[in-house]
């Protein structure tokens, strides 16, 4: 492990956080703000435990937006489609909050493996498209099962990515 270490209660209200985040924006609770409260109560959390902030930041600007822009792909080329006619416009809101949660993993729950590319790289190659599927078993987003091996080669390439981008910020950290 790198010389940055985290507590393990950091590292659980990390997770737990991001875990509240996430089913709260698919199901929609309150409108989604009880799921947008606990993404602003991970950055609260990642503010206050962090101590290589610049990087962090970087690191989770990065894969935000590396998420939010190949969901707005995905979007765009059918293989996601809306279940409701709630206003979106390239990618739900709820799906902008979840990326930015799960981008504040890479430093915090998510440390761990990260440090380990290829196991990261096969985890969330794999939980990636299975937390769509399950948002999709819970109505919050459409899939046509033909459409589940582009979600495979979405995670792949968005991991790879991630790795890299996390791997080049901790040789500046170094």
């Amino acid at each position: 492990m790198s010389e940055k270490t985290y507590s393990l209660v950091n590292v659980v209200t990390n997770a737990l956080l991001f875990q509240l985040a996430w089913i709260s924006l698919v199901l929609n609770f309150y409108g989604g703000l009880l799921g947008l409260l606990f993404v602003l109560l991970m950055l609260f959390h990642r503010l206050m435990v962090t101590n290589t902030l610049k990087c962090e930041m970087i690191l989770i600007l990065v894969v935000f937006l590396l998420g939010v822009f190949s969901d707005a792909a995905m979007f765009s080329l059918g293989v996601y489609q809306p279940v409701d006619d709630r206003a979106f416009y390239l990618v739900p809101i709820w799906l902008v909050g979840l990326w930015f949660g799960f981008s504040m993993t890479m430093y915090g729950s998510l440390n761990w493996l990260i440090e380990k590319p290829i196991y990261f790289t096969i985890v969330t190659t794999i939980a990636g498209p299975l937390s769509y599927l399950i948002g999709s078993e819970l109505s919050a987003i459409k899939i046509a099962s033909e459409q589940y091996p582009v979600m495979f080669i979405q995670w792949f390439l968005i991991s790879i990515l991630m790795v890299v981008m996390y791997q080049y910020l901790q040789k500046k950290v170094d």
